[in-house]
């Protein structure tokens, strides 16, 4: 009933199946790999984002504990969002995006409203310039772990 494939929650044949039944496609190799790439390191940044969280009272470091404390989720938020889109562009058999221009003209609306946009609606959010560069950081980090010297080929969904 299960094939090797299907056994992993974060594999793409998991989800075709978990989506549309048993009789799912099974995508390609290229789109499975993209998928797994950008499942791992969400995994990872999501696990950093928690110690963070829990963590970040207990460190006392004058610089480093600044840093963690102001804009280490912002940066890994960056990361998160841009694999966040590319996933679920995969899952809709969409082709991801990969290009850096096309990741940062995505991310600056995005990283403005949630720095200028949003602290208008809500009262204990503040706008801060160095979190929309540490949004625009983190999605240059994406760009140069996760999507450079990365080919997906078109004919090949």
């Amino acid at each position: 009933m299960w094939d090797c494939d299907r056994s992993f929650p974060w594999s793409m044949s998991f989800c075709n199946s978990w989506i549309k039944g048993a009789n799912a496609k099974v995508p390609n190799v290229t789109t499975h790999q993209w998928f797994k790439r950008n499942a791992c390191a969400s995994m990872v940044l999501f696990s950093l984002y928690i110690a963070n969280r829990f963590l970040r009272p207990y460190v006392d470091v004058p610089i480093t504990g600044y840093f963690f404390k102001n804009y280490f989720n912002d940066l890994i938020g960056g990361f998160l969002f841009c694999s966040y889109v590319n996933t679920i562009l995969i899952m809709n058999h969409k082709k991801p995006i990969v290009s850096g221009i096309r990741l940062f003209l995505l991310m600056i609306p995005v990283a403005v409203s949630w720095e200028y946009v949003f602290p208008l609606i809500l009262t204990y959010s503040t706008s801060d310039l160095i979190d929309v560069f540490m949004y625009l950081l983190g999605t240059a980090l994406y760009y140069l772990l996760i999507c450079r010297g990365y080919h997906i080929d078109a004919t090949k969904r």
